[in-house]
């Protein structure tokens, strides 16, 4: 009609970025084949007894410690698999899961030198998780610490998580025969878990999320198996994250690589749904590239977002949950290289699956060997960053747009008396990454980032408030601490 206002085209919201696919469906139904193949005529091996008989009990052939498993069964462990709802998940975000992943060595920010990690390190640590909004976790899993005294090694890691933190227990690092009482690691591992349920007084649904590496190639050893069936048993959410490495323990192709690791995840749920059929299990790719000329892990690698892309890809195909890792670096410092990697595997998984949700080890470094606190604010503030990033652009039209360009025009300036709402919904305003230029006159806390994330560092300890617990549950919990947590 004519006189009528031109109607705004524009989308009235952020516009978020558009993904791509790696594989197709073709190439979806062709990995299956394969990983079907392999778990009928290559086999996985199993290393219990209980492991081999309850498979053999259910349609699996059995030759020596290896298990080959039928299709059906596969298809019929996959039916009772509960499926994750990849059409409702909500905007794209990034999160953080843990600093450091699982870490033998800590990079000392005042000293540079590397050093074993310890029971004041994880402390530290549980302070800034807790003072963040990016984790939604606590892990245990972040520092194995030397002078850790408790009675039960692995069990005092759970009792200072709950001590320190009130966030979802996230357990990356598992029982083994050297960290469990009496080398009785299914006990240990067991008794991890009731802890947390006796803590939060919680029976009757899971209380933690239990990560569980198989060995490459195609395997499962006893101390993963009895970690597996503890959390199985008691029903506790599953994550199986196979750890291959190009070329080394798992093929050299990342196609190859990938089936790999999907046939060894299939044949874990196939375990746990036969274990407890409906069981929540989900799968993650700690995989990464080799580099062949010092045969040395390289996760902070372009083929490294491949292959967890394929993975996802699969997984969505499959209606089987996924997570995918980021903020991956094998720098040996807190350097260039170390910023660009960990930037790369962050961000770059979104373009190259339509990949939802990515979760990060802030502060890992040296492909999965070392961590550094330093890094842990740096890596931080880049997830914030790319948090802003996958918001995408606000496609609203100012209503008071032409008027300011207008008033623009004639001061030769849009700088007002005060900062526009509009300017404050659309940028992230750093805390830590200078913006200052050049200048000399600016005080190192503005311009100097290592200052700035010292300083960061300083005031999250001190702003800490440990969770408020009851008398009971400081009772429940120290006899398990080591001796520098005790209350």
């Amino acid at each position: 009609m004519a006189g009528s206002a031109p109607k705004n085209t524009l989308v009235n919201t952020y516009k978020e970025l558009k993904m791509s696919h790696i594989l197709k469906k073709k190439d979806l139904e062709t990995i299956y084949d394969k990983v079907i193949e392999i778990l009928e005529q290559i086999g996985i091996t199993f290393g219990t007894k209980k492991a081999l008989e309850l498979l053999a009990k259910n349609g699996a052939k059995i030759e020596g410690d290896k298990a080959f498993i039928p299709k059906a069964l596969l298809e019929r462990c996959l039916e009772s698999l509960p499926k994750y709802d990849y059409e409702n998940q909500g905007p794209k975000r990034i999160t953080a899961t843990s600093p450091f992943g699982m870490v033998p060595t800590i990079l000392d920010d005042e000293t540079g030198v590397y050093r074993s990690g310890t029971v004041e390190d994880v402390v530290k640590m549980y302070k800034l998780t807790q003072t963040s909004d990016l984790y939604e976790c606590a892990s245990p899993c972040v520092i194995d610490p030397v002078d850790n005294d408790a009675d039960d090694l692995y069990v005092g890691q759970i009792a200072m998580l709950l001590r320190y933190s009130d966030k979802w227990p996230s357990v990356g690092i598992r029982a083994t025969a050297q960290n469990s009482k009496d080398g009785n690691l299914y006990q240990s591992a067991r008794k991890s878990i009731r802890l947390i349920r006796e803590f939060y007084d919680v029976w009757d649904e899971p209380v933690m999320g239990q990560s569980i590496c198989p060995m490459s190639p195609l395997a499962y050893d006893w101390e993963c198996l009895d970690n597996l069936t503890a959390a199985i048993e008691e029903k506790q959410n599953i994550i199986l994250c196979p750890c291959s490495l190009t070329g080394l323990t798992g093929p050299a192709s990342l196609l190859g690589l990938v089936i790999h690791d999907i046939a060894i995840s299939l044949a874990g749920i196939v375990y746990a749904q036969l274990l407890s059929p409906g069981i929540d299990v989900s799968i993650c790719s700690c995989s990464g590239a080799t580099d062949m000329r010092s045969i040395q892990p390289a996760y902070g690698t372009v083929e490294c977002v491949y292959i967890e892309g394929m993975l996802y890809e699969f997984a969505k195909y499959m209606q089987i949950g996924c997570t995918i890792c980021g903020a991956l670096s094998d720098s040996a410092k807190v350097d260039y290289q170390a910023g660009a990697e960990s930037m790369l595997t962050t961000l770059m998984p979104y373009y190259a699956s339509e990949i939802n949700e990515v979760w990060c080890y802030p502060g890992l470094m040296s492909a999965w060997y070392c961590g550094s606190f330093e890094k842990l604010i740096l890596d931080e503030e880049m997830m914030r960053n790319v948090n802003r990033a996958l918001k995408g652009v606000n496609l609203k039209l100012d209503p008071k747009l032409m008027t300011s360009l207008t008033e623009a025009q004639e001061k030769n300036t849009f700088l007002q008396g005060k900062t526009p709402s509009a300017y404050r919904k659309d940028h992230y305003l750093t805390k830590i990454f200078s913006k200052y230029g050049v200048s000399q006159d600016i005080s190192p806390e503005k311009t100097d980032v290592r200052l700035k994330v010292k300083m960061e560092i300083e005031n999250r300890i001190n702003q800490y408030r440990a969770p408020e617990i009851t008398e009971d549950q400081k009772k429940l919990l120290q006899p398990y601490l080591p001796s520098k947590c005790s209350f």
